[in-house]
């Protein structure tokens, strides 16, 4: 159950950074397409498709929260520096943020999608073998 909730927040974070890549209805509309085409693939399993999204989309989910949180706290330093300072330039930070929202989100599918490649071309010939135990 603590697995599933932080599965839950991990969701709602991405959501909450990737709707900032826009500041009107596209962003959330964005966010929600990769959220919900990440479950799919991992409700429907049997399809070769579903197979290639979900590794894409698993090793995707952990670069960008990685990336993600990286500039949150990037952006709450500067946010307390300029506290410290004294200095407003609110204009300026949006401007900031929905850039490098943007940059982390096209950052994060290009890595995904270049270890997809590379994966998997590397596992073509992959093949489980079936041991029998004897007793």
């Amino acid at each position: 159950m603590v697995f599933f909730l932080l599965f839950l927040l991990m969701t709602a974070y991405l959501f909450w950074n990737i709707r900032k890549i826009s500041p009107n209805f596209y962003g959330s509309l964005i966010a929600g397409a990769l959220l919900v085409s990440t479950f799919l693939c991992f409700l429907l399993r049997e399809q070769t498709w579903a197979c290639a999204g979900q590794a894409f989309f698993a090793v995707w989910a952990c670069e960008a929260i990685l990336l993600y949180l990286l500039w949150d706290c990037f952006l709450l330093c500067r946010k307390g520096a300029r506290f410290l300072c004294r200095s407003d330039s609110k204009a300026a930070d949006k401007k900031i943020s929905l850039w490098g929202n943007r940059i982390i989100l096209a950052a994060s599918l290009l890595v995904a999608g270049v270890m997809l490649a590379v994966g998997s071309q590397n596992n073509l010939h992959y093949k489980m073998r079936h041991h029998q135990y004897v007793w």
